[in-house]
């Protein structure tokens, strides 16, 4: 009925398991800093695309107002100051 291998079962060392650990370990090290600066260029052209928006609505405004640009106390001050791209480190010390 059931045949017994005369070979016993080998699974893996410990050290095996330890230098793939080390290998994975190393890949995500270098990995880690790529995906990192894909990330900040992800935010720094969807902060683009919200200015192109923001340049838009405003050309829009004009238009439909004779070419008379929304008031200055709007939110639009507000969102234009607290964008990700005019917001860097050196412009928040202000």
């Amino acid at each position: 009925m059931f045949r017994f291998s005369s070979r016993p079962v080998r699974g893996f060392t410990l050290i095996e398991l330890l230098v793939v650990i080390a290998i994975i370990a190393i890949l995500a090290a270098i990995l880690f800093p790529v995906f990192a600066k894909a990330r900040e260029k992800a935010r720094q052209t969807s902060c683009v695309s919200n200015l192109k928006q923001i340049a838009l609505a405003m050309i829009q405004y004009a238009q439909d107002y004779d070419d008379i640009g929304p008031p200055a106390k709007t939110c639009l001050s507000f969102r234009l100051r607290n964008c990700c791209a005019c917001n860097t480190t050196e412009n928040s010390t202000k």
